[in-house]
């Protein structure tokens, strides 16, 4: 997911841990595909590949 605004990113780097520091500059860009996983179990964060799904979504009565 790619964030720009400075003050969202601010609050994500205070509330959101195990992010590398050289990892923070990069949300900004992020090319449609890829995302910053943190979580626990998973130090330090990584940068992955995600490939979309096949599926569609409808809307139903």
């Amino acid at each position: 997911m790619r964030l720009g605004d400075e003050p969202t990113l601010r609050r994500l780097q205070h509330s959101v841990g195990g992010v590398p520091d050289n990892l923070w500059p990069r949300l900004k860009n992020l090319p449609t595909g890829q995302a910053i996983v943190s979580a626990q179990g998973i130090e330090p964060a990584m940068l992955v590949n995600l490939e979309p799904g096949r599926c569609r979504l409808r809307m139903v009565d």
